[in-house]
């Protein structure tokens, strides 16, 4: 089976003394299947973790949160050298967040 072409969803969260501010970020995965998308998704998290030190002294810690969703996306247009590539990045707040990764009963 050829690979087929995925959006996944990654939350990431930074703690800076009292502040915590979310980010959602899209990365494009070429994948088998959506359960090898969001693997190699999850993998690759790991590089996108930084800490540094802020303006005002604070130390920030971006850390993976988990996946979001994972979508089958027309790969009519895409090639192999795309993977991995963000294609959306948004800053939440907790509020957001925590919303957004709380599942709709069923």
């Amino acid at each position: 089976m050829d690979d087929q072409w995925y959006a996944v969803g990654m939350f990431f969260r930074s703690v800076s003394g009292d502040s915590i501010l979310w980010e959602l970020v899209v990365v494009l995965v070429a994948a088998q299947d959506p359960e090898v998308a969001e693997a190699t998704a999850v993998t690759g998290a790991s590089d996108r973790e930084i800490s540094y030190e802020a303006v005002d002294g604070s130390a920030v810690a971006w850390k993976f949160m988990g996946t979001d969703e994972v979508q089958l996306l027309d790969s009519d247009a895409f090639n192999r050298d795309l993977s991995g590539t963000e294609v959306y990045s948004k800053f939440l707040s907790d509020e957001e967040a925590q919303s957004m990764r709380r599942p709709f009963p069923d």
